[in-house]
C-alpha cells in the first residue's frame, strides 16, 4: 500500500486540493475580474457627492457590461456598509456611482463586481465639511444684509446732518430775527 510518509504528503496534497475548490468559487462562476477607478478627487470631504466610475474587467482583459455593481462603504464604527449602486456610463465596462462619505474620518471600500467577487479598494480618508461648503447660504445673505444696513444708517447720517446745517429760509430768518 506505500509508506506512512506517501500516505500523510498524498492526504496533504488532497487537503490542499479541496481547500483550493472551496476558496475559489469564482473560478467555478466563469473567472475573476479586476476593477480599475478612475482619476479621483485629491481630497474628499464629508457630506459632499462624488461621481465615482471605474471600469470593471473580466479576467482583468475584457471590459464587463453586464455587471450588478455598486460601491460600498463603511466606517470603523460600523460594519453595515451604505451601499451606493453604480449605472452604466460611456464605454463598455465603465460604471459611474453617486457615493457620499457622511462623516469625516477612515472608510473602508469596495466595489461589488456580481457576478464576481468583491474588490477591496482599501482605505481613504475623508476630511471634514468645508466652511464654504457646510453653510453656503448664511454667509451671502448676512453679508448682504450687512451692506443694506451700512448703506441705510449712512443714508440716515447723511440725511440728519443736512438737516441740522441747511440754511433757514427767509420766512424763518424772520422769525428768528424778531425773537
Amino acid at each position: 500500500m506505500g509508506s506512512p510518509r506517501s500516505r500523510s504528503v498524498i492526504g496533504l496534497v488532497l487537503a490542499c486540493l479541496g481547500l483550493a475548490l472551496v476558496w475559489t468559487p469564482s473560478v467555478f462562476a466563469g473567472g475573476w475580474a479586476i476593477t480599475t477607478l478612475d482619476p479621483l478627487p485629491n481630497e474628499l470631504r464629508a457630506g459632499q457627492t462624488y461621481a465615482i466610475g471605474y471600469v470593471i474587467r473580466q479576467h482583468g482583459q475584457t471590459p464587463f457590461t453586464s455587471a450588478q455593481t455598486a460601491i460600498e462603504i463603511r466606517s470603523p464604527d460600523s460594519q453595515a456598509p451604505q451601499r451606493y449602486r453604480a449605472v452604466p456610463d460611456g464605454a463598455p465596462g465603465h460604471y459611474v456611482a453617486q457615493v457620499t462619505f457622511p462623516t469625516a474620518g477612515e472608510w473602508q471600500w469596495d466595489v461589488d463586481q456580481a457576478p464576481f467577487a468583491p474588490q477591496a479598494l482599501g482605505t481613504v480618508t475623508v476630511l471634514a465639511p468645508s466652511a464654504a461648503s457646510a453653510a453656503p447660504n448664511t454667509i451671502v445673505p448676512l453679508a448682504g444684509t450687512l451692506a443694506i444696513a451700512t448703506a441705510l444708517a449712512i443714508a440716515v447720517f447723511v440725511w440728519r446732518l443736512t438737516m441740522y446745517t441747511r440754511t433757514p429760509r427767509p420766512a424763518a430768518r424772520e422769525r428768528l430775527g424778531s425773537v
